[in-house]
């Protein structure tokens, strides 16, 4: 049951941490009293973010949410555009004419959603997108390696901008639609090409915006 608590807490400092609620000093008697239970499952809680490099504890200050350098942001974009680049290879070996067809259904929602300037969908949707490559390349360590570094890309868009950070020129890049039928045709070579061109751009903007 312990365990149980310690991972439910994480998860929900992590859902606030990536959605910029929680985003400078972690405070644990309030985190404590929100989630009705001791102070020791919290510090544990802690102890775990801050080894996952989530947290940053400063003696005699407390314990900080992680600011991403400039030069942290391009290292994660950089190892992430490797990872993807591998997993949509594999997905394009791997994926069956179903999950093909949903992932194009849901690029094409994505450019509906961008058109529409509905920024908050696009936003969700483009989660979505990624963590299905992920599934899809059939890898389970590759997924988990992709889903941390998404949270840690999530956490710094969390630091640096609002809401409508998809707005203006967002996905304007190589689009979802071109890397989903490149990954439904089986091309595993222009699959990964695409992918990683379009994190490549992602990168630029956040970094120049």
């Amino acid at each position: 049951m312990k365990k149980s608590l310690i991972a439910s807490i994480a998860q929900k400092l992590k859902r606030k941490i990536s959605s910029g609620e929680i985003s400078s000093r972690i405070i644990e008697q309030d985190i404590a009293q929100e989630y009705g239970v001791s102070r020791t499952p919290v510090r544990e809680v802690i102890r775990e973010l801050v080894k996952e490099g989530l947290l940053t504890s400063i003696p005699n200050l407390g314990t900080f949410v992680k600011q991403y350098s400039i030069q942290e942001i391009k290292n994660i974009y950089e190892i992430r555009g490797a990872l993807e680049g591998l997993a949509a290879a594999l997905a394009a070996r791997r994926i069956n004419a179903n999950e093909g067809d949903s992932l194009l259904c849901l690029a094409k929602d994505i450019e509906n959603k961008r058109l529409a300037e509905n920024w908050n969908a696009v936003y969700e949707l483009d989660k979505q997108f990624h963590k299905f490559i992920a599934l899809y390349s059939r890898n389970q360590n590759l997924e988990k390696a992709l889903d941390d570094y998404d949270f840690k890309i999530t956490c710094a868009y969390a630091n640096l901008f609002q809401a409508d950070r998809f707005k203006g020129n967002e996905f304007k890049g190589i689009s979802h639609i071109a890397i989903a039928e490149a990954v439904k045709s089986g091309d595993s070579e222009k699959s990964e090409k695409l992918i990683k061109e379009h994190i490549a751009w992602a990168k630029q903007r956040i970094l120049t915006d």
